[in-house]
C-alpha cells in the first residue's frame, strides 16, 4: 500500500513539475516574442527619424565635384515628400517623390 501511495505521489509531482515547465516555457516564449516585436518596432522607428544633416544635396565629398551620395540619401523624409522635381529633357523618368 505504501509503495502504491509513493508511486501516486511521484506521478502527481511529475505532472505538476511538467505542467510548470510548460507554463514557464510558454511565458519565456511570449516574453522573448514580445521583446523581438518591440525591437523590430524600435528599429523601424529609428529608420523613420529624420537625421540632422546638411540640407545642401550637392555636398562635395573630398576633392571630387560629384554630389555626395550619402548626403543626398540622408535627407529627412518631410523634404523628400515635398520636393517633386519636374522631369527635364535629359532624364524624363527621374521624379524625386
Amino acid at each position: 500500500f505504501f509503495i502504491f501511495l509513493f508511486f501516486i505521489i511521484i506521478v502527481v509531482v511529475l505532472i505538476v513539475v511538467l505542467f510548470h515547465l510548460l507554463i514557464v516555457v510558454i511565458l519565456v516564449f511570449k516574453v522573448s516574442f514580445l521583446v523581438f516585436v518591440v525591437l523590430i518596432i524600435l528599429i523601424s522607428f529609428e529608420e523613420e527619424k529624420p537625421q540632422v544633416t546638411c540640407r545642401n544635396d550637392w555636398h562635395y565629398s573630398g576633392r571630387s565635384m560629384e554630389p555626395d551620395p550619402i548626403a543626398v540619401n540622408r535627407r529627412d523624409p518631410i523634404s523628400l515628400k515635398i520636393e517633386i522635381v519636374p522631369p527635364s529633357k535629359d532624364n524624363k523618368s527621374k521624379l524625386e517623390l
